[in-house]
């Protein structure tokens, strides 16, 4: 899923795939699963901006409805963590988890590495 020329302008939807069709195609209700929801998957898997698409859905916490190719039908697909400091070297990153307190895991070995020396040096 790569943003293209089209997809960076803040009108991506203008060069979407799926402009002009009917949006219930779109809807993951449970009358829906038959040739409609095959159409709407391969409407989007020929469509230049599904990245856009996908960001924005995921954005938006929207639900019920095939965004970028990918059902989302659970709530499965999160908005990313905020940015946090890493506890060791200062610096900012984006956790992939929410119980993520480093940076890098050289910082993660770095702090552990500090733990065991102190806990030397309190047992002497």
């Amino acid at each position: 899923m790569e943003a293209t020329a089209a997809a960076t302008s803040p009108d991506w939807r203008l060069a979407a795939a799926c402009r002009g069709h009917d949006p219930e195609m779109w809807s993951l209700s449970a009358g829906n699963r038959g040739q409609q929801y095959r159409a709407a998957h391969e409407i989007c898997d020929s469509c230049p901006v599904t990245a856009d698409c996908y960001d924005m859905a995921v954005r938006t916490g929207s639900w019920g409805l095939i965004y970028g190719g990918v059902d989302f039908d659970k709530p499965r697909h999160r908005m990313p963590l905020q940015l946090r400091k890493c506890w060791r070297c200062g610096n900012t990153y984006q956790p992939r988890v929410e119980s993520s307190r480093y940076c890098s895991a050289q910082c993660r070995q770095r702090t552990w590495e500090y733990e065991q020396r102190w806990k030397r040096r309190a047992r002497s």
